[in-house]
């Protein structure tokens, strides 16, 4: 077996609901040799309990606490610059792995040594645990070179820590886009992704997660990131996927509903296509000609 040691970070806010579930999930994986490191993000619930009695039980679990909240970004940041890996990943305090999660992207990192990072699908729990369709998700699993147009990443992926440290780690600025914005970066900078079609991580649908929660702002911040990173980098890309991505963009504003974003970024995608308005679809065309 490859031993090399994996550096998964878990930040958590006040998440005592189900890190129990999350944790013990790391710590059944079938690829031992890994460090788990909980950065509590200032908790003010059970969260620094559980923690503590899972590090006692465990030397492989390392623990950061926050004397403040400072939000995921840092938290990230904290745990990675914490870790003593040669592969890094993170996840969440309400999702799950698998048993063999880990032990299969390790797999890819050690015979392909041309891939920097490698990613994988995963499926969608409710509050139950219960597997369920979700069809109106923001973003879903895709190819590699569609990263510029939306997150395509889910939360099952492994990266080579040097990645991190090339692009400069996760930035405050980004909150609630911040692993968009990470993928990003990577992917400018000429960083390998692989995508494998290997299932072995449930996302959980949480009706109390970031993402639910502040759903409105995830928006606005898609569409702020994306014409950002269109404008400084939209010569790496091929047309199509520019003219996707600024397409992308009117999906943002119709969600937010705010049609003169929605106009102009057809208008910039248009600049690439002329019929880049029949690849929208009818109810978003039948929004942006009403009035």
């Amino acid at each position: 077996m490859n031993q090399h040691l994996v550096s998964i970070v878990l930040p958590v806010y006040n998440g005592a609901r189900f890190l129990c579930q999350s944790v013990d999930s790391i710590l059944s994986q079938t690829y031992t040799n890994f460090e788990l490191i909980i950065v509590d993000d200032c908790s003010t619930d059970e969260t620094p309990g559980i923690i503590e009695e899972y590090a006692r039980k465990d030397r492989r679990v390392r623990t950061i606490r926050h004397s403040q909240n400072q939000y995921l970004p840092q938290a990230l940041n904290t745990g990675f610059d914490a870790a003593k890996g040669v592969f890094f990943t993170w996840t969440s305090d309400d999702n799950i792995y698998k048993p063999n999660a880990i032990k299969h992207l390790v797999d890819v990192l050690v015979q392909r040594h041309d891939v920097d990072l490698v990613y994988g699908n995963e499926s969608i729990i409710d509050d139950a645990g219960h597997v369920i369709e979700k069809s109106n998700a923001i973003a879903s699993i895709g190819s590699p070179e569609e990263i510029p147009i939306l997150s395509c990443l889910g939360g099952y992926f492994l990266f080579r820590s040097q990645v991190y440290f090339d692009v400069g780690g996760y930035e405050s600025k980004w909150f609630l886009v911040e692993d968009w914005h990470f993928w990003l970066k990577s992917y400018n900078a000429g960083k390998k992704f692989v995508r494998t079609e290997d299932n072995h991580y449930l996302y959980r649908d949480n009706t109390t997660s970031l993402s639910m929660t502040k759903a409105r702002e995830v928006q606005e911040r898609c569409l702020e990131l994306s014409l950002e990173n269109l404008r400084k980098h939209k010569s790496k890309y091929t047309n199509e996927i520019a003219m996707r991505a600024y397409l992308k963009c009117v999906g943002f504003a119709y969600r937010l509903n705010d049609k003169k974003a929605g106009v102009a970024c057809l208008d910039l995608a248009q600049e690439i296509n002329k019929d880049a308005l029949s690849w929208l679809k009818p109810e978003i065309v039948e929004w942006l000609e009403e009035g």
